[in-house]
C-alpha cells in the first residue's frame, strides 16, 4: 500500500513539474511542502535518460492495450461476460 501511495505522490510531482515551460522555472517553485533540495533531486530524476526511456516505453505499451479497464480483481472482459449471463 505504501509503495502505491509513494508512486502516486511521485506522479503528482511529475505532473507539477510538467506544468513549467523550463527547467529553471521549475527550480524556482518547488511543490507544496517539498524542500528546495528534495525538489531538485526529484526533477533531476524526471530529466534523466533512464526515466525518459522508461516513460516512453510505458506510454507505448499502454497504447497497445486491448483491454484498458478492470473492475476490482476481475478484468473488464470477464466482468462483461458475467453480465451477459445474468
Amino acid at each position: 500500500m505504501l509503495s502505491r501511495r509513494f508512486k502516486g505522490y511521485k506522479h503528482e510531482l511529475h505532473k507539477y513539474y510538467q506544468t513549467f515551460n523550463s527547467h529553471d522555472e521549475a527550480c524556482e517553485k518547488p511543490f507544496n511542502d517539498v524542500s528546495a533540495e528534495d525538489w531538485e533531486l526529484c526533477f533531476q530524476e524526471f530529466v534523466s535518460a533512464k526515466f525518459k526511456k522508461s516513460s516512453e516505453a510505458n506510454t507505448n505499451n499502454s497504447g497497445k492495450a486491448e483491454i484498458n479497464h478492470c473492475s476490482g480483481s476481475k478484468s473488464f472482459a470477464r466482468y462483461q461476460h458475467e453480465l451477459v449471463f445474468l
